[in-house]
């Protein structure tokens, strides 16, 4: 019974041996792969016994300014299978999948975007007998080196430079240039650039504008005198023929761009009010003067000036302007400065100014009028009576006082120069009044005492 125990064990153990013999993977447990031929290949793309698969297909953007298309978040679009990496600090990008010589590749359809810039075309620079040519998208190529290489396209990028420029005001037109087509003005080696340009066509004649409206290719025909910015834009239509890797070509137009800015900056201008200083004489101090620096030749403006000082002190010389008609506000910056209008006190009294005329006949003295005095008439003596009852004490009748004329003021005498007065003195009826009055009052007296003696010497007889 153990005996065949034993040998229905030692029959199992050789059954199962066997199966698991007949049933085991081939590979050691990797995926095997096949390429049609019965032949062994390796994720990486080696064939089983050959040298391992190293190179790779890419693509250089040209600048680090450009960008793949950016997806509806704002994140760039990678290329399918397409990682980036850096190669001697320029960031380029590669396809994960490791290639040796013979295999092919799709260039990819997307297009990358650069600022100020026209996408021409993948630039496929000469590699030994393979020539150069800028690929379409989307068509095929073929990795030209043996292994361990990178077959990388380059983004041709076309432009229109153009130089802007800057000034002061000065009423001429500033210097506008032409542009010139430019290809890949940034990390593009002049080698490359010149076979590329082979596939380029920029003749058409480039147009210009300001508003990318209206164009022209009369460059003539912008003026920019005002002060102000200025953009000057152009476009051109180049021709690019595009080559596949059977040697196919075709040509398709891309507008190219550029724009230039230019500036006028405003003109510097002073204007200075003049100063005056005086001292004080009851009058108005004022200055007209206005002086203008920086305006350009045949412009300028027109002053009206207020400033005015009367009263000790100081005060700013005011004044407005008022551009001239060709003269524009926008072209100048204009600073006023304003002068000084200065009284001071009065230092010396005013002088006498003698009279050019003078009036040398001296005014007469006023000589005053006396007043009359009455004069006594005598009455008449009277007859002797015959008659001797009259008697002889009859009154006799009062003598009537008879006023004396007027006495007429005599004619005031030619006045006699001052030194001439001063030498002679003529006595003056005014200055001897008490005089003449009192002689007057004795002559009256004395006729009245003849009178009297007379009449009693008749008495008597």
């Amino acid at each position: 019974m153990k005996k065949h125990l034993i040998a229905v064990l030692l029959t199992a153990c050789l059954l199962f041996s066997f199966g698991t013999t007949a049933f085991a993977d081939p590979s050691g447990g990797q995926e095997s792969n096949t390429d049609g031929a019965n032949i062994s290949v390796t994720k990486d793309g080696t064939v089983q016994g050959e040298e391992k698969a190293s190179g790779y297909f890419g693509y250089y953007l040209s600048s680090e300014d450009a960008k793949w298309p950016l997806d509806g978040n704002g994140k760039e679009t990678y290329p399918y299978n397409v990682e980036q990496y850096k190669d001697n600090g320029k960031t380029k990008y590669r396809e994960m999948t490791r290639v040796k010589k013979g295999a092919e590749t799709t260039v990819t359809t997307l297009v990358p975007v650069l600022s100020e810039h026209t996408f021409l075309g993948w630039g496929d620079k000469k590699r030994g007998d393979q020539l150069a040519a800028i690929r379409e998208a989307g068509s095929k190529i073929v990795y030209y080196y043996k292994n361990n290489e990178a077959y990388t396209l380059d983004a041709l990028w076309g432009s229109l430079s153009i130089e802007g420029d800057s000034k002061v005001y000065d009423g001429r037109p500033i210097d506008v240039k032409e542009a010139s087509f430019a290809l890949n003005n940034v990390a593009l080696s002049d080698t490359y650039a010149t076979q590329y340009k082979e596939f380029l066509n920029f003749e058409s004649p480039i147009q210009y504008s300001t508003d990318k409206n209206s164009w022209t290719t009369e460059l003539s025909g912008f003026k920019f005198v005002d002060a102000g910015s200025y953009t000057l834009y152009a476009k051109q239509e180049v021709i690019v023929t595009l080559t596949d890797f059977e040697g196919k070509t075709k040509t398709e137009p891309r507008d190219v761009v550029g724009q230039a800015t230019y500036i006028i900056t405003p003109r510097d201008v002073t204007l200075t009010s003049g100063s005056a200083t005086k001292e004080y004489d009851g009058t108005a101090l004022t200055n007209d003067t206005v002086t203008a620096e920086g305006f350009v030749n045949g412009e300028g403006a027109t002053y009206n000036v207020t400033g005015t000082q009367t009263e000790v002190g100081s005060s700013e010389n005011n004044f407005t302007y008022t551009l001239n008609s060709n003269t524009k506000a926008g072209n100048y910056k204009i600073t006023p400065n304003y002068g000084t209008l200065t009284v001071t006190k009065k230092t010396t009294p005013d002088p006498v100014v003698p009279n050019p005329t003078p009036n040398t006949t001296p005014t007469p003295e006023t000589t005053p009028t006396p007043t009359p005095m009455p004069v006594v008439t005598p009455a008449p003596t009277a007859a002797p009576s015959t008659d001797d009852t009259t008697p002889e004490n009859t009154a006799t009748p009062a003598p009537t006082a008879t006023a004396a004329p007027t006495a007429t003021p005599a004619p005031a005498p030619t006045a006699a120069p001052a030194a001439a007065r001063a030498a002679t003195t003529i006595p003056q009826t005014g200055d001897n009044f008490p005089a003449v009055a009192l002689v007057l009052v004795m002559l009256a007296a004395i006729v009245g005492l003849g009178i009297t003696v007379v009449l009693r010497t008749d008495k008597k007889k």
